[in-house]
């Protein structure tokens, strides 16, 4: 199979398997609803008019807000302030759509207005990537929380990949294990499978092009 017929049908197929495509809005960078008296911030950033669908990822984490950094468990993370974070909840958000992929920050508080918020926006839109911050992850106190968001995240999104970072201060590496090229929403553990479903049962899907126009451009 050529390669770029086997690129068109790997992503047709996956596109399906996800339910089928949704046209997704600019490349927006914001956060979700937070609990009363939180500041809520936006960045927003022009969409490349070469690429029709990019990657797309939420980034979950605490409010700087939300957070006793007095707390032991959060004293374990050196020169963690309100002002850190929040530059490094900035800082995340502007690399991953500096290199043309889609962003949305979500910051949460401990209790179940957390899991609110974040139903919120999965019912708003549909995420490729999860980013879940180390401060949710790495601290004792908050593993049931962890629990909640990944069981909700895998209920409501069962097609999304879950990216973790090495440190508060994450880098475009990350997601590119899954996801190396922004233009294509096809996790990179997933093609050969979904070539194999596509040889053994070709008439199970029209031709790419005649099911959703061109996807390389506008």
């Amino acid at each position: 199979m050529p390669h770029s017929t086997h690129h068109r049908w790997t992503r047709y197929l996956w596109d399906r398997h996800r339910g089928g495509e949704a046209e997704r809005p600019g490349r927006t960078a914001r956060f979700g609803a937070t609990p009363p008296n939180f500041p809520v911030c936006q960045h927003t950033s022009p969409r490349k008019a070469s690429i029709v669908m990019s990657v797309s990822a939420i980034q979950i984490g605490l409010h700087p807000d939300a957070i006793d950094y007095e707390a032991p468990e959060f004293a374990a993370f050196a020169g963690l302030s309100r002002e850190t974070l929040r530059a490094a909840n900035d800082d995340n958000l502007a690399l991953l759509l500096d290199a043309g992929y889609e962003a949305d920050g979500c910051q949460i508080d401990f209790g179940e207005t957390a899991l609110d918020t974040i139903r919120a926006m999965l019912g708003r839109k549909r995420y490729d990537a999860v980013l879940i911050g180390a401060g949710v992850r790495l601290t004792a106190g908050n593993t049931l929380l962890f629990e909640s968001i990944v069981n909700l995240v895998h209920t409501a999104l069962p097609h999304a990949r879950f990216i973790f970072n090495h440190s508060a201060a994450a880098t475009p590496d990350d997601i590119r294990r899954h996801y190396p090229d922004p233009a294509s929403t096809v996790p990179l553990d997933v093609p050969r499978d979904l070539e194999e479903a596509a040889l053994k049962n070709p008439g199970n899907a029209a031709r790419p092009e005649a099911a959703h126009g061109p996807r390389e451009t506008r």
